[in-house]
């Protein structure tokens, strides 16, 4: 029934939503301004080391490798902190001793209602940070780090279009 659906997440399903919090990390703004300061300040780097140097060419040169060069690095290790999300996610996971609850969780309008053994959680939709939709997982931030996931292998299609369009209809009156 849409509006409701009951799980007990496994690793995957937080192997899951952890790679949609990170892809949703690298898109915000703040990650593109954080990198393009630091991209200009090795650009600028590069302006002072070939300073001194009379060919223009050779400089602009010098300066774009370096650009790239850190470019490459930064993609570099953000692909081997990706590829390595899944062992920090389980082990995580592991140390969570709330996640081997089963979980039913309940939306509308309002928000969401949580409850599981170990407790109960009733958010308006308002005072979810942001909220993220990956192939694995629906994540609702608390804060740009803390989040509450629903594992998408446990919504059927029509759950699926209920809770998106509740989500989407609930901050779009922010």
């Amino acid at each position: 029934m849409p509006g409701e659906t009951s799980f007990r997440p496994d690793v995957d399903d937080y192997i899951g939503a952890a790679r949609v919090w990170y892809m949703h990390a690298l898109r915000k703004r703040r990650f593109s301004v954080r990198l393009s300061i630091i991209t200009a300040l090795v650009a600028f780097g590069g302006v002072l080391i070939t300073w001194d140097e009379p060919d223009l060419g050779y400089r602009l040169l010098f300066v774009l490798g370096m650009m790239a060069g850190f470019l490459a690095l930064m993609t570099v290790l953000m692909l081997i902190s990706y590829a390595l999300l899944p062992r920090r996610a389980t082990r995580l996971f592991r140390q969570q001793r709330t996640l081997e609850n089963d979980f039913t969780v309940r939306w509308d309008g309002t928000g969401t209602d949580t409850r599981s053994d170990v407790g109960t959680s009733k958010i308006a939709w308002v005072d979810y940070h942001a909220w993220a939709e990956g192939p694995a997982a629906f994540i609702l931030f608390l804060n740009d780090q803390l989040y509450h996931f629903i594992p998408k292998r446990v919504l059927s299609p029509e759950q699926l279009i209920d809770l998106r369009s509740s989500i989407q209809a609930a901050r779009a009156g922010r």
